[in-house]
Parts: C-alpha cells; sequence; structure tokens
C-alpha cells in the first residue's frame, strides 16, 4: 500500500473536499450579474455557500503552500521543473506510460508527483480569482484605479479567466480520481493508502520515497 504522512492525508482530505464542493456548487448558481435578469433565488444561498467554500479552499491551499516552501522534498517531487534535470524521471514515466506501463504512485518524484504539482497550480489559480471575484464584485470600488478601471469591466475579465480555469480544474479532477481507479485497480493501493491510516511502514514526510527513472 502507498502510505502518505499524515499531513498530506489531511491536506487531501481537506482538498478534496473544498474543490469539490466548489466545482459541484458551480453547476448550480448562475453568476450575480446575472441574477437580475434571469432570477433564481435558490441560486443565491449556493453562491454565498460557493464563495466562503472558496475562501476555505484558498486558505486550505495558502497552508499547504507554506508546507511546501519548508520542505524541499516536496517542491523536488511537485515541481520537479523547477531544477536541473529534474523531468528526468517524468519523461521517463511518461514513455513507460506510452508502452503501457503505469508509473508507481504514491509520494515520490515522478510522473504522479508532477501531475499532483499541476494540481496545485491548477487549484491555486482557481481559489485565487475566486478570491478576487469577491473583492472585485460589482458595485464596490477599485483601490488606486483613479476612476480609470470599471469595477464591473475589471471583475467581468476576471471572472471569465475564473470561469477557464475552472475548466481545467474540471478536466483535472476527472482525470485524477480516473487515474486512482486504475491505481487501485492495478493494485497499488493509492485510495486506501491516501485516504486511510497507514498499516504498516509510515510514509516520511513530504514524500522523501525517491525512485529511480523508469527504463
Amino acid at each position: 500500500m502507498n502510505a502518505w504522512d499524515g499531513a498530506s492525508k489531511v491536506y487531501h482530505w481537506l482538498l478534496s473536499f473544498a474543490i469539490s464542493f466548489e466545482l459541484f456548487s458551480s453547476t448550480l448558481m448562475s453568476d450575480v450579474s446575472t441574477n437580475a435578469a434571469f432570477p433564481a433565488p435558490s441560486s443565491v444561498g449556493v453562491f454565498d455557500a460557493h464563495q466562503i467554500g472558496g475562501v476555505v479552499c484558498a486558505a486550505v491551499l495558502a497552508a499547504y503552500l507554506h508546507r511546501i516552501r519548508r520542505d524541499p522534498r516536496m517542491r523536488e517531487r511537485l515541481f520537479p521543473w523547477l531544477q536541473r534535470g529534474g523531468m528526468a524521471p517524468v519523461w521517463s514515466e511518461i514513455r513507460a506510460l506510452l508502452r503501457g506501463r503505469l508509473p508507481p504512485a504514491g509520494a515520490a518524484v515522478g510522473l504522479p508527483g508532477f501531475v499532483h504539482g499541476l494540481g496545485v497550480l491548477i487549484m491555486l489559480g482557481m481559489a485565487l480569482t475566486g478570491v478576487l471575484n469577491i473583492l472585485l464584485r460589482p458595485g464596490v470600488t477599485i483601490p488606486f484605479s483613479f476612476g480609470f478601471a470599471p469595477t464591473f469591466f475589471i471583475y467581468s475579465v476576471e471572472s471569465v479567466v475564473h470561469n477557464a480555469i475552472s475548466v481545467m480544474a474540471w478536466a483535472y479532477w476527472i482525470g485524477h480520481v480516473a487515474f486512482a481507479v486504475i491505481h487501485e485497480a492495478a493494485g497499488q493501493g493509492v485510495i486506501r493508502g491516501m485516504f486511510l491510516p497507514a498499516d504498516g511502514t509510515r510514509g516520511e514526510a513530504g514524500g522523501a520515497n525517491l525512485r529511480e527513472p523508469m527504463r
């Protein structure tokens, strides 16, 4: 079983719930700017809950990024492109995947870690633009705009960016769940290893389980 450290499991539980809630709640609401033209009283509460969930998600991501900043092993695993030669294991495992070989799952350097890092960046972008949506709601004066940046225009552009990132978030969520199921079916135990208490050797914090590239 691919056991992760306890802190990673807590973050994964929190982010799994918060991000899933944000994605699914977004399908039930209409944008604030369209409520007047297309009244949907039931969507108002969902919109408020979506905003609160977005702030919670941003806070959890901020705490997780703080952990990444303090742990060089996590940075190596999640963002291999930041260091010289860090992408070599990723390309090796991509070639192996194209030949029908799943990469080893778990907290290790390679393709799974790289994909997780992309997910962190996508969700961070969605959270940041979501928080900006709250701050730039129509009717709110933009600080330091000097009257040259209408609030509604900036809000509309930023909302388009947020919606575009949310499409990437949906694609990542679907792919992430699908590959987790594939890894589980292959006997790698990723779902049990991430969500359940470890029943054997405890994974090292930050994912110190480094491996050689697949040939």
